[in-house]
Parts: structure tokens; C-alpha cells; sequence
């Protein structure tokens, strides 16, 4: 049995009350060709305005639909999606790219024999940090957390742990600001400039974020911290976050 066979069949066992007391019409499917304003095709012939709709919140354009209609009326009821699908996307922003303060800043070096720039943490004594700005996207699934991560050069064969931390302060409008400090540590793969891909330890909670929520960070090493025990510099190749996503956009310029 096909997954939208059983959908529609749990369907029908959940509306056979309203069907007996006349409440309710068959079941049909439908496409949303337009977003904005609402407007869903039913049975690739009858098209609905958003007038006639009575819909769940975040439909988009494309999404496949299962409807029901009132008996005798003109209202179309949206009973849910049969194709939602979450995905996962990426958010980076280039090392050389990012903020020095005018304080513990990191040095520019070049990538491995080249005559192409980036920033590299010192190793010895010294923290140095870098900052980045983003707004959350508007393909953001709100409510869901973000994974930051960064991409790193080791750039010597050397033995050791690095250790990176994360700071982060992001705001919704109208809510308190999601706070923390994250790290990580990993091992060095003691190849010079092999890239390591690295998830710091916790996820950012998103219970309150929405897309157009600021997002501020900074990113920096402590080489005296007693958990960093690789004694050479560290280049970086990007900074970023993982977020899911389940749609092309929004539906309006600050609505999702």
C-alpha cells in the first residue's frame, strides 16, 4: 500500500463521523500554483481561490495538497501536505572575509605555497578571534536549530588537539536573544594542509527564531587553554551553520 493510500485512508476513518452527519464531502487532491495569494488547483481542472480556502499556515508554491470540501458550500478545507520535505543547507561565510577587531587579531598567511590569503589562529600564547554577522534565511524552517561547524588547515604535520570555541548572540524581534559559547576539540590529522570539517559540541536552539533573526558570532582559539595541545598555527577555510529548510523562500517579506 502506497504512503498517500494510507494517509487518505486514516483520513477517511477520522471525518466518517462528519461524512454521516453530512458535514463533509469527498476527499481530493490539489497543487498550490500560487503562494500568494493562495490559489490551489483541485484534480488538475478546478481552480480555488484563496477567497474559498480554508488553509494550514506555510503553503508554498508546488506543494501537493489533500482537500475536503463542506457539502452544499463553496469552502475548500486544506487538510494537510503529502510532499513536505525538510532539507539541509549550508551557510558559510569565507575565513578571509570575516571581521578583525582591533584587538587579538590573527595573522594573514598564504594557503599552502600559494599566493592566496586567509587567516591562520596562532598557536604558542596568543587568543585571536574573528567575527561574522548573518541573518537567518528565508528558506529557514523557524523554530528549528541551528549546527554551526567551521573548515580548518592544520598548517603543519604535527601531533595534537585543536580546540576552537564559539560565541554567538542571534535575535528574533520581539524575543530575549539566544546566548551561548559552544567549542569543540579534534584531533590533528599531522598532514599539513589537510582540511578538517568539525561540528562545534552543541547545537544553537532555534525555539525562538524565525527567518530575519540577527545573527551575530565570533570565533576564536585559546592556545594556552589546557585542552589545545597542537603548537602551530591553525587556518581557517570557512565559518558557517547548517539549517534546515523546506522551502524555496517566503511567502511575504517578513512573513514565512
Amino acid at each position: 500500500m502506497s504512503d498517500i493510500k494510507r494517509l487518505v485512508d486514516s483520513l477517511k476513518r477520522m471525518n466518517n463521523d462528519l461524512n454521516e452527519r453530512n458535514m463533509l464531502d469527498k476527499i481530493m487532491f490539489g497543487e498550490v500554483i500560487s503562494a500568494l495569494p493562495l490559489q490551489i488547483k483541485v484534480d488538475n481542472r478546478l481552480i480555488i481561490d484563496s477567497d474559498f480556502i480554508i488553509s494550514i499556515d506555510n503553503l508554498y508554491l508546488g506543494d501537493k495538497v489533500i482537500i475536503t470540501r463542506a457539502q452544499g458550500g463553496q469552502l475548500f478545507a486544506v487538510l494537510g501536505r503529502i510532499n513536505q520535505k525538510i532539507y539541509w543547507k549550508d551557510e558559510n561565510a569565507g575565513g578571509v572575509s570575516l571581521t578583525k577587531a582591533s584587538y587579538n587579531q590573527p595573522n594573514l598567511i598564504t594557503i599552502n605555497a600559494t599566493n592566496i590569503l586567509t587567516y591562520a589562529f596562532d598557536g604558542e600564547t596568543k587568543l585571536e578571534e574573528l567575527h561574522w554577522s548573518k541573518e537567518i534565511n528565508h528558506d529557514y524552517v523557524p523554530g528549528t536549530n541551528l549546527r554551526p561547524h567551521v573548515h580548518l588547515y592544520p598548517t603543519t604535520n604535527g601531533a595534537g588537539n585543536i580546540k576552537f570555541f564559539l560565541e554567538y548572540w542571534i535575535k528574533e524581534n520581539g524575543t530575549a536573544p539566544v546566548t551561548g559559547i559552544t567549542s569543540f576539540v579534534v584531533a590533528s590529522p599531522q598532514i599539513a594542509w589537510e582540511e578538517v570539517t568539525v561540528e562545534f559540541d552543541d547545537e544553537i536552539d532555534g525555539t525562538d527564531l524565525g527567518i530575519g533573526a540577527q545573527g551575530h558570532y565570533r570565533i576564536y582559539r585559546n592556545p594556552t587553554d589546557a585542552q589545545d595541545t597542537y603548537s602551530a598555527d591553525i587556518a581557517i577555510g570557512t565559518l558557517g551553520y547548517h539549517f534546515q529548510s523546506d522551502s524555496l523562500g517566503s511567502r511575504d517579506i517578513f512573513i514565512k
